[in-house]
């Protein structure tokens, strides 16, 4: 796979994908900067199983939002959409701490959700 330009990605949160020579997505990942977190895949010291990942694909693309957050869901939606190898194993549902606000308490208290 050739390295992309990086002036050519947005330095903006968003989704990229991997994928074959098929046009068949090998992984999902999101980013709060497109630009670093793909760039980061054709650096050193990447694990093996990542670099092979890498190796086997023939295009990355990537899609920006407006934040964090709507890269997250979008991460989520093509992951349970294409159901790319790479994320098979991987547990989708998994504890996320956030704030939760009960307005007979003075003051915020920390709950383990789990996303769906």
């Amino acid at each position: 796979m050739e390295k992309p330009v990086p002036s050519t990605i947005p330095d903006t949160p968003g989704s990229y994908q991997f994928k074959d020579a098929q046009g068949r997505i090998l992984y999902v990942g999101k980013a709060k900067s497109l630009r670093s977190r793909v760039m980061s895949y054709f650096g050193t010291g990447l694990g093996e199983r990542t670099r092979q990942m890498v190796m086997a694909a023939d295009t990355v693309e990537w899609i920006g939002v407006r934040n964090e957050v709507e890269a997250l869901f979008l991460e989520f939606n093509l992951i349970q959409k294409h159901r790319p190898r790479q994320a098979q194993g991987r547990p989708l549902l998994r504890p996320v701490r956030a704030r939760r606000r009960d307005l007979r308490d003075a003051g915020p208290a920390v709950a383990h959700l789990c996303r769906a």
